[in-house]
């Protein structure tokens, strides 16, 4: 992937498993974001491929991937300002929801069935990273960290079975940071799964990648990409100076 002349992400071989924690360092400008863009469909990468669950998702657009299961939270804060904590992470589930515009207008049980159980799915999101008592707040009402925490929720709404996070923990206080840490632990797949057998430890392994040269980032070994985790694939060959390929859809 490259902006212009300058190369951002080039021959990344990264496997995520599930139930696994992987971290991805480096300075300003070397890529991380522009890594997680790729990954989220933000971006379309000109070589190597994606896949999720051993099933190519190179050109699905981040809409796509979301409702295949990928998630992810930002650099900088996006909430909708005017909407309360509670809608904005409702917004999310609705990925997940069935009814039409018909069951919408015609208000039908069905329609009040499933509203009433996103409402309640998106207060198990907030109530697992600690803010359920503020969801008729509005984000502008709430500190830094704990909008922070309201994106997290939102994420979780879709039960991703990757979860990306950018930079989740910039901004927050030491004792922030510690709290987060611990939730990052708790983390299920789902916002919070009622199926224990199900249940998948989160931080069972936690790694960091060092960029190495520049914008690169390596894993060496790219094993088990058919199975329950995701594989990112870029850079086979060498990329030529074009601008990167929004993908929207």
């Amino acid at each position: 992937m490259a902006f212009g002349g300058l190369v951002a992400v080039d021959a990344v071989d990264l496997s995520v498993q599930s139930g696994e924690v992987r971290g991805v360092i480096g300075p300003n400008g070397s890529g991380k974001t522009t890594f997680l863009n790729l990954v989220s469909g933000i971006y379309r990468p000109v070589s190597g491929d994606i896949l999720l669950g051993g099933h190519g998702i190179t050109r699905s657009g981040p809409a796509v991937r979301v409702q295949k299961g990928i998630a992810r939270t930002f650099q900088n804060i996006r909430l909708f300002p005017r909407m309360t904590i509670l809608e904005n992470v409702k917004v999310a589930r609705y990925c997940r929801t069935h009814a039409g515009l018909a069951g919408i207008f015609l208000n039908t049980g069905g329609t009040i069935k499933e509203e009433r159980r996103v409402e309640e799915l998106a207060m198990e999101a907030l109530e697992f990273v600690g803010i359920a008592d503020r969801a008729g707040d509005l984000p502008g009402d709430l500190p830094y960290g704990q909008q922070r925490l309201v994106e997290i929720a939102r994420a979780l709404a879709t039960e991703p079975r990757l979860l990306l996070l950018d930079e989740p923990a910039a901004g927050m206080s030491l004792e922030e940071k510690r709290r987060f840490a611990r939730l990052v632990r708790a983390i299920q797949p789902g916002p919070r799964h009622r199926d224990h057998r199900n249940r998948t430890r989160y931080a069972d392994h936690q790694r960091a990648l060092p960029p190495g040269h520049g914008a690169e980032f390596r894993q060496g070994d790219s094993r088990g990409h058919a199975g329950r985790g995701a594989e990112q694939r870029v850079g086979d060959r060498s990329i030529s100076g074009k601008e990167p390929a929004p993908c929207w859809s």
